[in-house]
């Protein structure tokens, strides 16, 4: 490990070779390709160091002058301990490892100091309970929700009491280790109904945080405590599954933060037969609270009943119900959107192409408010009509997915001129022209309206001058060769005012030989080449690359 110091101030490194001389370093070990310590002074600190092939990536400590980004004196004390660990003679005059001191006590001595260190701190002691207690005690349990409550207190900003953006990396980075620290321990001794219990107490200690989330830091850390849910889900006998089942579905309607990640956890996990009859029972009484109750017009309560419906449904299906329960369900709650589509699917994979077009033109008269939808409607009739040969139907319902619904798909536009008149298809195009929620395609339907004069202006005109030029590079030559070599002169020439790199130059070089290929380019382009060498005589790049340029 080199130049380690190069990332403190000067006075840092002082002051950490002071600490470790001192001997503050304290159970220095190795953890993967990092190491973790304790460093005393006027507080017992813990430390991380994080290594790769022997390189310094990254440091952590949890005094206060490291929560404010900085590199603290304990960083560097224990980097000093790491350098005399893997034998750099980093210090003179020391000549006593810290293993080499530990071996040195007594267990007396070593307990003595233990105790010391773990009555100075709460977490420390709750860690050291959780590692060499064979099963924690109700109290132990209580003093370690005790610690888990107060995890963001360090990070809140004293004046404004929650944690601003600059801190909510540490603390997440603080949550994180605490649940590995007091959770896995929990799972590898079999503790499971402790480990339900202090993983209630990080839920709530998650959700009541108050913080800048603009980073998702409640999101993250919420699935960080589902992972050690699944995790219970694999070793865990049905007894403790049930009551974690059980825990879900009491919080599914508390802290709204917390709702999307529980309904997730619950719909993909508990897929036994007894636990699926219980969430279904769960969900249908549910749904039905949320039918009688409820801002009906809000769209957050339309969502809601949608998703519990479509869930519901599902699983009705995984526990086997008979086709015409099933069919009662979508009856029931037909205003669903999503049971519609599973029912449309379905006609359409059993070639039941008249329920399909029933069922999709149905769709479309309960949804009409809502043009996604129904444009997606659209496309599958479309689909089914023009395997039937009903050229017409076809015909209205791309006329409809594009001037109702306002579906901008180019492929739509193109694709109906196949189904009208000429007559008709200019028509169609002016009245597209005129649409403003057609005004990003304008370019091209001007093209496809075949009216080049008016393109040209429109993209002399544009702030993509001169790639929209490539872009209708083809269609230009053809209908407008001349009025295309003098646009393309136009852009490169605005371009070169500008240009102040060679790749640059070596990009609008380029465009003389494209220039040449038009009507007279060629001279154009060898007046183009003498005037920029006159105009730019001391631009030495662009030079060698205009001579580079052959046509």
């Amino acid at each position: 490990m080199k130049n380690w110091m190069d990332y403190f101030k000067p006075h840092i490194v002082d002051r950490g070779c002071s600490l470790f001389l001192d001997d503050a370093v304290q159970g220095l070990e190795e953890v993967g390709e990092g190491y973790y310590a304790l460093v005393s002074g006027s507080q017992v600190y813990q430390v991380e160091i994080d290594l790769e092939h022997g390189q310094l990536v990254s440091m952590w400590c949890e005094c206060p002058h490291a929560q404010e980004m900085n590199h603290c004196k304990h960083m560097a004390a224990v980097l000093f301990a790491i350098s005399e660990l893997e034998s750099q003679p980093v210090v003179k005059g020391k000549d006593v490892s810290l293993a080499q001191l530990l071996d040195k006590l007594t267990v007396e001595q070593l307990r003595a100091f233990v105790l010391e260190l773990a009555q100075e701190d709460r977490e420390l002691a709750n860690r050291i309970q959780l590692r060499f207690t064979a099963q924690l005690t109700s109290q132990q349990v209580e003093n370690v929700k005790k610690g888990i409550i107060d995890l963001g207190l360090p990070f809140e900003d004293r004046y404004k009491g929650y944690i601003e953006y600059k801190r909510t990396g540490d603390y997440e980075q603080a949550v994180t280790k605490a649940m590995h620290q007091y959770l896995q321990p929990l799972l590898d001794r079999c503790e499971y109904a402790n480990f339900l219990a202090i993983s209630d107490a990080f839920y709530h200690q998650i959700c009541r945080q108050e913080l800048d989330d603009s980073d998702g830091t409640t999101g993250s850390l919420l699935y960080r405590l589902a992972g050690y849910w699944k995790k219970l889900l694999t070793v865990a006998p049905y007894s403790i599954v049930q009551v974690l089942l059980d825990w879900c579905l009491e919080k599914l309607n508390g802290y709204e933060v917390a709702e999307n990640l529980l309904m997730e956890f619950v719909e993909m996990e508990f897929q036994e037969e007894q636990f699926l009859q219980q969430k279904l029972t769960y969900f249908q009484a549910d749904l039905q609270a949320i039918i009688e109750k409820g801002d009906m017009s809000s769209w957050s309560w339309k969502f809601r009943r949608d998703r519990i419906a479509l869930l519901c449904y599902r699983l009705q299906v995984q526990l086997g119900s008979s086709e015409a329960d099933l069919l009662n369900f979508q009856a029931n709650h037909w205003e669903v959107a999503g049971l519609r589509k599973l029912a449309i699917a379905q006609a359409v994979e059993n070639q039941q192409l008249e329920r399909a077009v029933y069922l999709l033109q149905e769709s479309k008269r309960l949804d009409a408010q809502y043009r996604g939808l129904v444009s997606d409607y659209s496309r599958q009739l479309r689909e089914i009509y023009w395997s039937q040969g009903q050229d017409d139907k076809v015909r209205e319902e791309l006329l409809e997915m594009i001037f109702s619904a306002g579906d901008t798909d180019l492929k739509l536009i193109e694709e109906l001129q196949d189904f009208v008149s000429i007559e008709e298809w200019q028509s169609y195009l002016d009245d597209l022209l005129k649409d403003r929620r057609f005004q990003s395609q304008e370019l091209k339907l001007l093209q496809l309206a075949d009216r080049p004069q008016e393109l040209l202006d429109r993209i002399t005109t544009s702030y993509w001058f001169l790639e929209n030029l490539d872009r209708f590079e083809d269609y230009l030559s053809e209908k407008l060769p001349e009025q295309l070599r003098d646009a393309y002169t136009q852009a490169v020439c605005q371009q070169m005012e500008v240009a102040n790199s060679r790749n640059r130059y070596r990009q609008l070089a380029r465009y003389l030989a494209k220039i040449a290929s038009l009507p007279d380019g060629e001279t154009v382009s060898e007046s183009l080449r003498a005037l920029w060498k006159d105009q730019y005589p001391r631009r030495k790049a662009m030079i060698e690359e205009l001579d580079a340029v052959s046509w």
